[in-house]
Parts: C-alpha cells; sequence; structure tokens
C-alpha cells in the first residue's frame, strides 16, 4: 500500500509532544461486506485489527488480503470496507482516534494542542496475535465504561499499543529494502513479459532470495510470480478487447509460451476461460443489481456495465474493475440515479438486466435506452432467478446453439457470438418483463 506522504519520512515517528484521542471501539464480527470500519469515523485515523479469520480489506479502491494477527493504520479520509467468502470468518477489532502534537508557550505556563496527521498508513503489525487481541479487549473493555477512570484507562492502553506499532519499532523492515523493493516492482511493471527469475530480482534489491520473496509478498500482499502473473493477465484482457487476435499470440506476447498454462492460470484468476472473455466482450450487457452482476458471473458472462460501488460490491471491484469499463454507482441511492442515466447514455447497452424493485419512471427510462429485462427479485428467490437468466431470461451459450426469435428480434441479432440472449415471449406474463 502506497502511504500518504507527511512532513517526516515512512518509518520515522517524531514522538516529541505527540499525544493521541481514542473517539471510537467497536468489534467487527464480518458476515458480509462491511461498508467500513467504525460508523461515522472517516474523519479519524483507524487502526483495524483483525483478531481472528481471514478475508480481504478494500481501502482507498485497492485490495489487500487480510488475516488474523495483522493490523492496518487507515489515515482520515481513506475508505475501508471488507470482503470474505461464505464459507470463512472475519472479526476485526476498530478503533478510531484522533492525532495531536502539543505546542508549549515560552513561559511554560499553556500548552496549545494542534490537530496533525501520521505520516504513514498500511500494515503495521509487529506484535504476536494474542498480544494483539489481549490489548484490543482490554481497550475495547475500558471503553465501554462509562466512568471517566476507565475511559482514561483506555486512552492510555491506546497510547501503549501505537507506541508498540509504530514503524520505527525494530521489526519494521528498513526504508532502503523498501525503496530498493519497490524499483523491482516497478522494473517488473515494465518488463512483465520477459523471462526472470528470483534471484535476478533479489540482486537488483540487493536482498538474499529468501528474504526478497518474504519482504515482497509482506508488502504487497502477494508473491512476485502471483503479481507478474496479474500484470500478465490484465494485459492479455486488454488485447483480447482490442481486436480478434488468437489465444496463443495474445499468450505468447504476455509472457506465456504455452498457450494451454495461460489457458488455466486466466480461467483461474477469471472465473472464465479465455476464448469465453473474448466472445463476452463482442456485446454490451448492463447490469442494474449487484446480485444480478454475480449470477451473470455464474454463466460466464461478464458485464459491460455494473455497478461498482465499493460500498455493496467490494468482491466484484477487487475482482473484474479491470474487466468492467462502465462503473455504476449504488443503484439503490436514488440520488444515483442522475449520474448513471448519463453514463448508461454514453455506453449505449444492447441490452440492460435489472430487478423490477425500480420506480416506473426509471424502468422507462432504461426501457427506452435499450432492451430492458427486469427480474422478479421479491417474488422469487436467487435459484429461480439464475434458472431464468440461464434459460427462460438469459442463455449463455457456444455459437452451435440456437437462438430463440423472441418478442423482440433485435436482442438476438444485435449479439451475436458466444452468448445469446434468449426472451421468450411468456417472459411478461408472471416471471419477468420485457421492454425496449
Amino acid at each position: 500500500m502506497q502511504s500518504k506522504q507527511g512532513s517526516e519520512k515512512r518509518g520515522t515517528v517524531s514522538w516529541q509532544g505527540l499525544w493521541m484521542k481514542l473517539r471510537h471501539s467497536e468489534q467487527i464480527m464480518v458476515k458480509q461486506d462491511v461498508p467500513h470500519a467504525g460508523q461515522g469515523c472517516k474523519d479519524k485515523h483507524r487502526l483495524i485489527v483483525a483478531l481472528d479469520g481471514s478475508g480481504s480489506i478494500e481501502i482507498d479502491a485497492s485490495c489487500y488480503p487480510v488475516k488474523e494477527g495483522e493490523a492496518w493504520l487507515l489515515l482520515p479520509g481513506q475508505s475501508c470496507s471488507f470482503y470474505i467468502e461464505s464459507s470463512r470468518k472475519l472479526t476485526c477489532h476498530a478503533l478510531a482516534f484522533d492525532v495531536y502534537r502539543e505546542a508549549e508557550s515560552e513561559d511554560g505556563e499553556a500548552i496549545t494542542l494542534h490537530r496533525t496527521t501520521l505520516p504513514f498508513a498500511g500494515r503495521v503489525t509487529c506484535l504476536s496475535q494474542p498480544t494483539l487481541r489481549m490489548r484490543c479487549g482490554s481497550i475495547g473493555e475500558a471503553w465501554e465504561q462509562t466512568d471517566a477512570r476507565s475511559r482514561f484507562r483506555a486512552q492510555t492502553q491506546l497510547q501503549e499499543l501505537m507506541y508498540e506499532l509504530l514503524p520505527d519499532s525494530q521489526c519494521a523492515a528498513s526504508e532502503d529494502s523498501l525503496e530498493t523493493l519497490e524499483q523491482t516492482r516497478l522494473y517488473l511493471d515494465g518488463h512483465y513479459q520477459e523471462s526472470w527469475t528470483i534471484e535476478k530480482l533479489a540482486a537488483m534489491a540487493g536482498l538474499s532470495p529468501s528474504y526478497y520473496m518474504h519482504l515482497f509478498k509482506k508488502t504487497y500482499g502477494k508473491s512476485a510470480m502471483d503479481y507478474v502473473t496479474q500484470l500478465r493477465i490484465n494485459k492479455a484482457k486488454q488485447l483480447m478487447g482490442q481486436g480478434n487476435e488468437r489465444i496463443r499470440e495474445i499468450a505468447r506476447q504476455v509472457g506465456f509460451s504455452d498457450e494451454y498454462y495461460f489457458s488455466r492460470k486466466f480461467k483461474q484468476q477469471q472465473g472464465v476461460a479465455p476464448t469465453v472473455h473474448m466472445k463476452s466482450r463482442r456485446h454490451r450487457v448492463a447490469t442494474y443489481h449487484t446480485a444480478i452482476t454475480g449470477q451473470l458471473l455464474a454463466l460466464q458472462t461478464i458485464s459491460s456495465a455494473a455497478p461498482l460501488d465499493p460500498k455493496w460490491s467490494a468482491y466484484y471491484r477487487q475482482k473484474y474493475a479491470g474487466d468492467i469499463p462502465v462503473h455504476l454507482r449504488d443503484p439503490f441511492d436514488a440520488t444515483n440515479w442522475m449520474a448513471n442515466r448519463e453514463a448508461l447514455r454514453r455506453f449505449g447497452p444492447d441490452l440492460i438486466i435489472t430487478s423490477d424493485y425500480l420506480d416506473h419512471a426509471v424502468k422507462q427510462e432504461l426501457g427506452d435506452m435499450a432492451n430492458a429485462l427486469f427480474v422478479p427479485w421479491k417474488e422469487k428467490d436467487w435459484r429461480v432467478h439464475l434458472q431464468h437468466q440461464s434459460g427462460d431470461a438469459v442463455c449463455v451459450r457456444q455459437p452451435t446453439h440456437r437462438v430463440c426469435a423472441v418478442q423482440r428480434p433485435a436482442i438476438a441479432s444485435g449479439l451475436p457470438g458466444g452468448v445469446a440472449f434468449c426472451l421468450r415471449k411468456n417472459y411478461a406474463c408472471g416471471i419477468g418483463e420485457l421492454r425496449g
């Protein structure tokens, strides 16, 4: 994570006259996407401690893996949300606080506190997981008490915790090591298609191969090999959207000598085969509902326009932001409609898929823009939604399968390629509503 710059370099803290004031303490049980850590505390510094489990934390649209025993420092104004897979759990403790620096008068009779910002952010873990759990539990317990003495204890414990976590502790990597590590990362950004080894990168950084691998993963959240693979996949997706080059040629251009290995890695990271991805880029489908975006992914179709608001769609934003060229705002918030409408008009979709929860005026405008399909969200469960989208509503098929002539034939005829949209006449009679 890139740190915000201050008057001091990352990794050095001036302790002279430094004060921290605890404002909020809460424990977060992550069972789904959480908008942010610390309700109403975005204008504060926040310390997020993972107590149990694992998942992902998204900070200012950048996502990082997080596991128990790690702590993350956020600066005022930074957004934060969490994501976990359905089979996992994640428990975090969030501490929100202000930072001040004191200025003493010349005669020593008065002290003035000025609010300041710490000169670094990101992962700051240095303590063991049991110690972090104990410290957060003690702070949280004291903070929950209403008497001034307990609150004073919580304040002193925060000072002690931050003292041990701040990056001039001896367990932090040296600034020189981090700078040379960043140089090798930038080298990879420009030379991802070339052959390289850990030994070569470690020599560039002046580190041993084993320490280089450890420091790279700790700093960037993934191994150097996984980082390069992601760069290559991202470039391959760009090439797929630019023309009709063969998979073999695209794989070679981005650094894969084996097209079958490239296909395996692509599907492993993107969830669909590269051939499916290429075909899905030939039509313009917009989804105006976060869950429907996920349902189409299950049908191996990536929307070209979709809601990617960090508040409700952290996972899709993390994994598919580069694949979805048009990022819409949260459709559940009526104040976003004007911006979303303009974005959709500029994009010019062939088909818009959303749910029937929208008001009549919005549905009418969507239908005026393109063929629009409204799924009966409240009446049916996700199994029926998926069944309808794969059969009665929207079918993902290979070119050898037939495309049904329907109420609006332009839907099928206007979307050639690997994905055929099969909209039956009876869909408007109890199953869903088609407009356009």
